[in-house]
C-alpha cells in the first residue's frame, strides 16, 4: 500500500481526505457542499481532495460520489480518488500515515469512516446532523460542526426535513478549517 500511495500522489502538493459518505441519506451533507468547499480550499491553501469511501459491492452514497466526481470535472477542480480502491486495513494505514504524504485533515460526515480518521490521531473535521455531538465527536484529534437546533439531535435516517444538514454553510465549515491551518 506505501508504494501504491507513493505512486499516485506528489510529494510537491498538499492534500486532505474528503470522505462524502454516511450510511443514513439524513446522516449526508451533499456533494455540492463538499465540491464548494474543495474549490474554496484549492484557491485559498492550494490544497487537493483524496475522495476515500464507498463500500466495494455498491452502498447508498454512491449517487452523491458520482455526481461530485461529475461535476468536479465540470469545473476542472483537480483531485485524487481512493473511492472504492482501499480495504478498511488499507484505510486505516492512510490515516495513520497521513502525515507522511501531505495529507493535512480528514472532512466527512458521521460514519464509520470519520471515526477511524480521529482515532488514528489525524487532524478531523466532523460534519454532524441528527446525531449529537455528545455522543459522536472527534474525541482525540479534530472538531465537529453542528446547528443545535429544537428538533437535533433527532437520529431520524429518513428526516424529511434535513435542515440540521442545510444550515451548515460552507463558509463555516472553511473557516473552521482555515483557523486550523494557519
Amino acid at each position: 500500500l506505501l508504494k501504491k500511495i507513493k505512486n499516485y500522489l506528489s510529494s510537491k502538493k498538499n492534500y486532505y481526505l474528503l470522505f462524502l459518505g454516511g450510511g443514513w441519506k439524513s446522516r449526508r451533507w451533499g456533494y455540492q457542499n463538499y465540491l464548494n468547499l474543495a474549490l474554496k480550499l484549492k484557491q485559498n491553501f492550494n490544497l487537493t481532495p483524496i475522495v476515500v469511501g464507498g463500500a466495494a459491492s455498491g452502498s447508498p452514497e454512491d449517487e452523491e460520489y458520482e455526481l461530485f466526481f461529475q461535476e468536479a470535472k465540470k469545473v476542472n477542480l483537480e483531485y485524487k480518488s481512493f473511492y472504492k480502491k482501499l480495504s478498511l486495513k488499507e484505510f486505516v494505514y492512510l490515516c495513520k500515515c497521513a502525515k507522511n504524504f501531505n495529507m493535512k485533515f480528514f472532512i466527512g460526515n458521521d460514519a464509520g469512516a470519520t471515526h477511524i480518521s480521529w482515532s488514528s490521531s489525524l487532524y478531523t473535521f466532523e460534519i454532524l446532523g441528527p446525531t449529537s455531538p455528545k455522543v459522536v465527536k472527534p474525541y482525540i484529534s479534530g472538531e465537529y460542526i453542528y446547528k443545535n437546533l429544537p428538533c437535533s439531535p433527532c437520529r431520524n435516517r429518513n428526516c424529511q426535513s434535513l435542515k440540521c444538514m442545510e444550515e451548515i454553510k460552507v463558509e463555516e465549515v472553511f473557516d473552521k478549517i482555515s483557523l486550523f491551518l494557519k
